[in-house]
C-alpha cells in the first residue's frame, strides 16, 4: 500500500513540473542570463497533493513566454483534472513562488467525493480515482477513464504510469509493448491540446522509436480518443474540444516542436 502511494505522489509531483519545464524551455532558448532558485523556501502542501517542485524559476517577460501565457497554460491544466496544479503567478510582480496547494476537497470524505462526482464535478471524480487507488485500483482505474471521458487529461497521465508500474512483469517484448501504450495514452493528451503532455512523452519515451513503435503509438492514441469519445457521447456530453490552452502561436509552435512525436 505505501508503494502505491508513493507511486500516486510521484505521478503528482512530476505533473506540478511539467508547468515549469514548459516556461522553463521556452525561456531557454531565448535568452541566457542565470538563472536563480529558491530551494530553501518553505512550501505549504496539502496531504493529498503531493509535494511541490524543488524550486521555482524567476523568468522575465518576452514575446513568447509571460505570465499571461503562464496563467492560461496553469487555468487550462485546472479545468482538465489536474486539481493540485499550482498557481505559480502573482499580480503585483508577474511570477512568484509563494503559493498554496490547498483544494478544499481535501477535507471531504470520500461519500462527499462521489456525490460531487455524480452530479459531474471532474475535480472530485479525479480526487476520489485518486484515493481509491490505495485500496480499490479497479475503482480506481474505471473513475480514471471515466475521468479522461469527461475532459481529464491528467487522468491520463495516471492511467499512462499503470502500464509502466515496477511490479508489471513479462517477456522483453511485453514489457515494450506496455511501454509502447503508456506512450500512447500520453499522445492521446498531447492530442487533447496538453502541453504538458509533450513533457511527459519525451521523458518517458525511449531514446530511439522506430517506424512500427510510432505506427503503434498512433494507431492505439487513435483508439483510445475513439473509446474515450463514445464514453463521452454515453454521457451526454459534447465532442472534446482539443484546441488546448489559448496561448500565443508562438509558444505553442516552440512547445510542438520539442516533441518527439505529434501523431496526425
Amino acid at each position: 500500500m505505501e508503494d502505491i502511494q508513493l507511486k500516486k505522489l510521484f505521478v503528482i509531483v512530476f505533473g506540478l513540473i511539467l508547468i515549469v519545464l514548459l516556461t522553463f524551455a521556452v525561456w531557454n532558448q531565448e535568452s541566457d542570463p542565470k538563472v536563480e532558485t529558491d530551494t530553501d523556501t518553505p512550501r505549504t502542501v496539502a496531504t493529498d497533493a503531493g509535494p511541490p517542485p524543488d524550486a521555482l524559476v524567476n523568468m522575465p517577460s518576452d514575446q513568447v513566454w509571460s505570465p499571461e501565457t503562464e496563467r492560461e497554460v496553469v487555468n487550462w491544466q485546472r479545468a482538465h483534472g489536474h486539481y493540485y496544479v499550482i498557481d505559480a503567478l502573482n499580480a503585483a510582480d508577474g511570477y512568484s513562488d509563494e503559493f498554496e496547494l490547498t483544494h478544499p476537497y481535501t477535507a471531504y470524505d470520500n461519500a462527499t467525493l462521489s456525490q460531487l462526482a455524480d452530479s459531474g464535478d471532474l475535480d472530485a471524480l479525479v480526487m476520489l480515482a485518486d484515493r481509491l487507488g490505495v485500496s480499490d485500483r479497479n475503482s480506481s482505474n474505471r473513475l480514471h477513464v471515466e475521468a479522461a471521458a469527461r475532459g481529464s487529461t491528467y487522468s491520463m497521465f495516471v492511467i499512462s504510469s499503470a502500464f509502466t508500474e515496477p511490479d508489471i512483469g513479462g517477456t522483453d517484448e511485453e514489457l515494450h509493448t506496455y511501454n509502447l501504450s503508456s506512450l500512447a495514452w500520453l499522445q492521446a493528451a498531447i492530442q487533447q491540446g496538453d502541453l504538458g503532455a509533450i513533457v511527459a512523452f519525451n521523458v518517458n519515451a525511449p531514446a530511439y522509436l522506430d517506424d512500427n513503435d510510432r505506427k503503434y503509438i498512433c494507431q492505439k492514441a487513435g483508439t483510445i480518443l475513439a473509446d474515450l469519445s463514445q464514453q463521452r457521447s454515453h454521457l451526454g456530453l459534447p465532442p472534446f474540444d482539443s484546441n488546448g490552452p489559448d496561448v500565443p502561436d508562438e509558444y505553442r509552435e516552440q512547445q510542438m516542436n520539442q516533441a518527439m512525436l505529434i501523431c496526425p
